[in-house]
């Protein structure tokens, strides 16, 4: 047998088995993506499941976090202006300023919220501020929160069920009007209490 009719022969048998075998296989392939840069149409469907990516270091635009499948697409975050940790960062991922809070009655206790914030009491009577033991209250050590007594009340510092706050002399109120104290977290349960104090 001749060469070319050799090829031609084995070319119909390959083409009839591959029709015979699995004809459905065969036609579904040109509704298959390229595995390289597809280019799809209309509105794809992608399957149920999560997958964990990359958030984008830096300050981008554009940073993505553990998304679902379903979302078909990532999530775009501004991050101009953010808060992270009760603490306002600018474009240049810096502090700016230290959050307020202000109270006016006679009696607070700090909360987690409080980290890092510059706490005002503004009552005209006396007023107790109480720091809270660590069960309730799980402030990182190293956690520093000023204090300010803005109003005529004296604003006096309580050391809740097992905590310990040192001071001078064992001073814990504010010497007068408009005097700021810090507090500062040392260890579990036991908190540094400096500045302008009185008994």
């Amino acid at each position: 047998m001749a060469t070319t009719n050799f090829v031609t022969l084995t070319t119909v048998i390959e083409a009839d088995w591959l029709n015979d075998v699995d004809a459905a296989v065969y036609e579904t392939l040109p509704a298959k993506a390229d595995l390289a840069s597809p280019t799809f149409t209309g509105t794809p469907t992608l399957p149920t499941g999560t997958i964990a990516t990359t958030q984008a270091a830096g300050n981008d635009t554009t940073k993505v976090a553990t998304t679902a499948y379903a979302l078909a697409a990532a999530v775009a975050i501004n991050t101009s202006t953010a808060t992270v940790s009760n603490k306002t960062l600018d474009e240049s991922n810096r502090y700016v300023g230290c959050p307020i809070n202000a109270q006016s009655g006679t009696t607070y206790t700090f909360v987690i919220a409080d980290a890092g914030k510059f706490c005002t009491f503004s009552n005209g009577a006396a007023t107790t501020v109480t720091v809270p033991p660590n069960a309730d209250v799980a402030f990182p050590v190293g956690t520093e929160i000023t204090c300010v007594q803005t109003g005529a009340g004296k604003v006096t510092l309580a050391a809740g069920a097992g905590v310990t706050v040192s001071s001078q002399s064992s001073y814990l109120a504010c010497a007068a009007q408009y005097v700021g104290v810090m507090l500062k977290k040392t260890a579990t349960n036991t908190w540094l209490l400096l500045g302008n104090l009185i008994a």
